[in-house]
């Protein structure tokens, strides 16, 4: 009987584990956390919009600045007419009837 109330104690306690390496542990949580951050931005880099563009063709008349207000979707027409510049690679605010220029859409 004695034989059978050790083994009954042996299963009633548990080993307990004895953190042996501390360093080693807190490099190992150290690494975990850098990674999780990682790819916690890299998830929101390519959660990035590609910008969209619509083509005009430019009529006798035409203006960026009235192709800013007619298709802009800012409500600052400069900002708009500078993107237009921008995209289209224009030195001046001139623009020749029957060209085609992208105009920003967000």
């Amino acid at each position: 009987m004695k034989n059978n109330s050790k083994t009954q104690n042996n299963l009633k306690t548990k080993k307990r584990y004895v953190l042996k390496n501390k360093g080693r542990f807190a490099a190992i949580i150290s690494i975990l956390s850098v990674l999780s951050v990682l790819i916690l931005f890299t998830s929101t880099v390519y959660s990035y919009r590609t910008p969209q563009y619509l083509s005009v063709n430019v009529k006798q008349g035409d203006t960026l600045w009235s192709l800013a207000n007619k298709y802009g979707t800012s409500s600052d027409t400069r900002e708009i007419v500078y993107n237009i510049k921008k995209i289209n690679k224009l030195a001046t605010s001139e623009i020749q009837a029957g060209s085609e220029i992208l105009i920003p859409m967000n």
